[in-house]
């Protein structure tokens, strides 16, 4: 790797233009991924519609699911609020990457309790990791992971896996931990090197899978 995996935390954050450069990569990633296809959305029941679904239907206004008119998945203003408030939560770790003084990659998650995994994906998704470790305290779960399209194939994704769960097993090692992907996304090649198990689909979020891992500390980074 030539880029370089720096910590990201609030602090960080405040300076403006580190912000900005953040959230218009985390918005194109999404909006332009043929896999996850986030660029427009209908504002009732939440369905994505692709970019390539727009250039092949630029004269529907509304959306064939709910006649609602379709509006932008990830408005930048909102996602940069969320991406502020997530990196405010004080068990949040995140890393960045830096190359050619452009962010060109990130990841980072965060603890959540049982209950709360339970309220976003649905009851017993991840029952499997949670009932192999009935002591932890908490689930760590890995939020994002995205590389722009420009610098894909270098090992940056991989880096910054790296990045986040060596300081992951340092703060929680007795945790349980989980990630929800795309099931053709090409980080799945990652999580299941370092020990992630395929537990299956999400009852609350069409097209994506769950993965999770008992205990943080059984995480293989040797090798990456």
């Amino acid at each position: 790797m030539v880029g370089k995996v720096t910590y990201l935390n609030y602090q960080g954050l405040q300076e403006g233009k580190l912000l900005n450069d953040l959230t218009e990569l985390y918005c194109q990633l999404w909006e332009y991924d043929p896999n996850f296809g986030e660029y427009l959305k209908c504002p009732i029941c939440n369905k994505y519609y692709s970019h390539e679904w727009y250039l092949l239907n630029k004269t529907v206004i509304k959306s064939p699911c709910c006649n609602s008119e379709l509006i932008p998945a990830w408005p930048r203003s909102t996602t940069r609020q969320m991406i502020l408030q997530q990196s405010m939560d004080s068990t949040f770790v995140g890393f960045i990457l830096i190359d050619d003084n452009l962010v060109q990659g990130f990841s980072w998650g965060m603890v959540f309790w049982n209950y709360e995994m339970d309220n976003r994906f649905g009851q017993g998704t991840y029952s499997q990791i949670f009932s192999a470790n009935k002591d932890a305290l908490g689930c760590f779960y890995l939020k994002e992971l995205g590389v722009s399209r420009l610098v894909q194939g270098n090992g940056y994704g991989k880096g910054l896996v790296k990045a986040v769960f060596s300081e992951t097993k340092r703060l929680y090692p007795s945790y349980t931990s989980a990630l929800t992907t795309h099931p053709l996304s090409k980080s799945v090649g990652i999580y299941t090197k370092i020990g992630f198990r395929y537990i299956g689909d999400i009852p609350k979020v069409p097209d994506r899978v769950a993965y999770g891992i008992p205990k943080v500390s059984e995480i293989q980074l040797d090798g990456m």
